[in-house]
C-alpha cells in the first residue's frame, strides 16, 4: 500500500491495522517502528530536557519535529511528549522525589519512601485517607503550608497539563497519523505501587523480610478492590478489541525485579493472572511493559492464547523469548547500545534480522529495548536509516 498519499487519519487507521496484525499474529504488510522516544526528542531538537518539559509549546514542537524528521510510526508508550510533569511539581513547591535544574538534561530521581512500616495498619484501614494525609505532603513538603488559593493553582496546573497533552496528542495523530494513545485502561498489582511509590525499592525490600505478612495482607486487600473494579470496567465493554486505541489495556511490571519465585507468586502473579484471565475472556489486546527480565518466571504466560499479550522486551533476548513463549507478541528487537554506538548499516542489519526472524508472520513491533532518554542513547543518523528501511521493507 502507498502510504505517502494518505491523510493523517488514514495513516493512523492503517497503523492501527498493522499493530493489530502484529499483536494477533496475522501476517502484516510491514512491521511498525516505535522509536520509544522520551527525553531524547528534546535534546535532538536542541533543547535541554528541563527547559522543554516546562514549556508545553516546546513539547508539542518536539513531537512534531520527530514526525517530520524521521519515518516512524509512533513516539513512545503512554506518555507522548508530556512525560515529565515538572510544572506540576513546581506548582506544588517542588517534589521530594524529583529535581531538575532549568539548564539540565538530567532529571534526578530520589524516590524517598512516602510511608514507613508503621503505616501499614493505617493504609489497610483507609488507603486513600493515608495517602492524602501523610504521603502527599511527604512527596510535596512545601504544599503542607499552602493556602487554599495555592492548592487551587496546583490543581489548575494539573488540569492544564492533562488538557494540553490531550489536545497536542490529537493534533499529532490527525496531522501525521502517529500511534499516540487516545485512551486505554491500566491494571497494576498493588505491590508495584509499594515498590514504585509508597515504600520504594529499599523500603519494600526490607519490609519483605521484617513484616512480609503485613505487606501480603495490604496487597490482598488492595488487589481485591482493583480486580473488582477492573472486572466491572471490562464487563461494561463489548467483547473484542475496542475502537479507542490500538491496544486496550496496559500492565506495567516493575516490582517483580526484586522478588524470588515464591514471593512472585504471593505478591504479584496471583492478581496479575486474574486480570489476564478477565482480559482474555473479553478478547482484549494487552500490552505489558515489563522492566528488567521476565524469562525466569514467565512460564504462566504460555497459558494465554496468541493474540492476547504483547510484551515489551527489555533485558531478555527476544530470539530466546520467541522460542520459549511462542504465544507472545513482542515489542522490541532493537538494542539501544547499537542504536547509540553502531553505524547506520549495523542498525539496519539489526532491524532486518528482527523483522525476518521475529515478525515475518506477525508478532513483532520494532522498538529499542530501553526508553531513549539521553542524547547518547541513539544517533540521529541511525534512527533515520532504520526508519527509511522499515517504512519500505515489505514482508513476503
Amino acid at each position: 500500500m502507498n502510504e505517502s498519499g494518505m491523510t493523517g487519519k488514514e495513516l493512523y487507521d492503517y497503523r492501527v491495522k498493522l499493530y493489530r496484525q502484529a499483536h494477533t499474529f496475522q501476517k502484516p504488510e510491514r512491521v511498525l517502528l516505535n522509536p520509544y522516544l522520551y527525553g531524547w526528542m528534546y535534546t535532538d531538537a536542541g533543547y535541554k530536557v528541563a527547559e522543554a518539559a516546562r514549556d508545553y509549546k516546546i513539547c508539542e514542537e518536539c513531537m512534531e519535529l520527530m514526525a517530520q524528521k524521521y519515518k516512524i510510526d509512533a513516539l513512545n508508550i503512554g506518555n507522548s511528549g508530556f512525560r515529565f510533569r515538572l510544572r506540576l511539581y513546581d506548582a506544588l513547591g517542588g517534589s521530594a522525589n524529583y529535581s531538575a535544574a532549568s539548564g539540565s538534561d538530567n532529571l534526578n530521581a530520589i524516590f524517598e519512601d512516602l510511608f514507613s512500616p508503621d503505616d501499614y495498619d493505617a493504609m489497610k484501614e483507609n488507603m486513600m485517607k493515608t495517602v492524602w494525609e501523610k504521603g502527599l505532603f511527604k512527596m510535596y513538603p512545601a504544599a503542607k503550608e499552602y493556602t487554599p488559593e495555592q492548592m487551587a493553582q496546583a490543581a489548575k496546573e494539573m488540569w492544564l497539563l492533562n488538557k494540553t497533552k490531550k489536545e497536542a496528542d490529537a493534533r499529532i495523530r490527525e496531522k501525521y497519523g502517529l500511534l499516540i494513545e487516545k485512551q486505554f485502561d491500566m491494571f497494576n498489582v498493588f505491590f508495584d505501587k509499594l515498590f514504585n511509590s509508597y515504600r520504594g525499592i529499599k523500603g519494600i525490600s526490607m519490609d519483605l523480610r521484617r513484616c512480609p505478612d503485613k505487606v501480603a495482607e495490604l496487597c490482598e486487600i488492595e488487589d481485591e478492590k482493583m480486580l473488582k473494579n477492573f472486572e466491572k470496567q471490562m464487563d461494561a465493554l463489548d467483547d473484542g478489541p475496542g475502537d479507542l486505541n490500538y491496544y486496550d489495556v496496559m500492565i506495567t511490571m516493575l516490582g517483580h525485579t526484586i522478588l524470588n519465585h515464591k514471593q512472585l507468586e504471593r505478591f504479584f502473579l496471583k492478581p496479575m493472572k486474574k486480570a489476564l484471565d478477565i482480559m482474555e475472556k473479553k478478547g482484549k489486546l494487552v500490552l505489558i511493559q515489563c522492566e528488567g527480565s521476565f524469562e525466569r518466571f514467565g512460564d504462566f504466560l504460555n497459558d494465554y492464547k496468541k493474540g492476547t499479550i504483547n510484551m515489551i522486551v527489555e533485558m531478555d533476548d527476544p530470539y530466546v523469548l520467541r522460542k520459549k513463549f511462542p504465544n507472545l507478541a513482542l515489542t522490541g528487537g532493537l538494542s539501544v547500545d547499537v542504536m547509540g554506538n553502531g553505524t547506520p548499516q549495523e542498525c539496519v542489519d539489526m532491524a532486518k534480522r528482527a523483522i525476518d526472524e521475529l515478525g515475518a508472520d506477525g508478532g513483532l513491533v520494532l522498538m529499542p529495548n530501553k526508553m531513549v532518554s539521553y542524547s547518547y542513547d541513539m544517533k540521529s543518523e541511525n534512527l533515520k536509516a532504520v526508519g527509511e528501511f522499515v517504512s519500505s521493507y515489505k514482508i513476503n
